[in-house]
């Protein structure tokens, strides 16, 4: 079995991979579930924050958005947001779409002022806000997680220096032989606490966000938002 792991590994091109989940998400822009803001120049579907939980009538069509939720393309979930960041992550795979979809976000969505960390974690147009936006909900949270690709990504672009500097230090053909050990069940303990701190995280943010009881949250929600035809989804 590990033979036949090493023999995939080596012969995958991971290059090619990536560009074909890229282009993936760029022909998602074809919005199929009809939500606002999705174009040629403006796309991306991740794992991201969200505007919900909450449940409401946009445009005569029942909605449900999310909060943190593993959106997706092509087959979801999708509640209509994008997050900029993983669309810079591809920019060494294809820059031919991402270069544009770039230019797009800053100087026509302007969705990097007043921000000097960069883009938000994500937005979504189609929720509706207090405020007239045509950018809609925007996250109000930086997240390393997205920041550290964009960095990353935009350097092997212009140069490759983070593959090149990895490759000097790595034999990528030896990963996956490694047998049962300490290290890997030291690994998987750290995992699990990581998403265990990042649960805890997420419910406190929702609580101070939405309130600690049913009416309080469906309030400040409304208030917020400054609509009140939204619902938490939780209640």
């Amino acid at each position: 079995m590990s033979s036949l792991a090493d023999g995939l590994y080596q012969r995958a091109d991971w290059r090619w991979a990536q560009r074909g989940g890229a282009t993936v998400t760029h022909g998602y822009r074809r919005n199929p579930r009809g939500f606002s803001g999705y174009n040629q120049n403006c796309w991306g579907i991740t794992a991201s924050d969200g505007p919900g939980p909450a449940t409401g009538i946009v445009d005569g069509v029942t909605r449900r958005f999310f909060d943190y939720k593993a959106r997706g393309a092509p087959y979801g979930p999708d509640d209509g947001t994008i997050g900029p960041w993983t669309v810079v992550a591809s920019l060494p795979f294809a820059p031919d779409i991402v270069v544009p979809a770039i230019r797009h976000l800053v100087d026509e969505v302007h969705l990097d002022e007043p921000r000097p960390y960069g883009f938000r974690a994500s937005f979504n147009a189609s929720y509706p806000v207090a405020v007239t936006s045509d950018v809609g909900w925007v996250s109000p949270w930086h997240f390393g997680l997205n920041q550290g690709p964009i960095v990353l990504m935009i350097e092997n672009h212009r140069t490759g220096l983070i593959w090149k500097s990895g490759a000097a230090g790595c034999d990528a053909s030896r990963v996956g032989q490694a047998g049962p050990s300490r290290e890997r069940t030291t690994w998987r303990s750290s995992s699990h606490e990581l998403c265990t701190r990042a649960q805890t995280v997420r419910e406190a943010r929702s609580t101070m966000s939405h309130g600690s009881d049913a009416s309080g949250s469906t309030q400040s929600i409304t208030q917020r938002r400054g609509s009140s035809w939204l619902r938490d989804s939780r209640h």
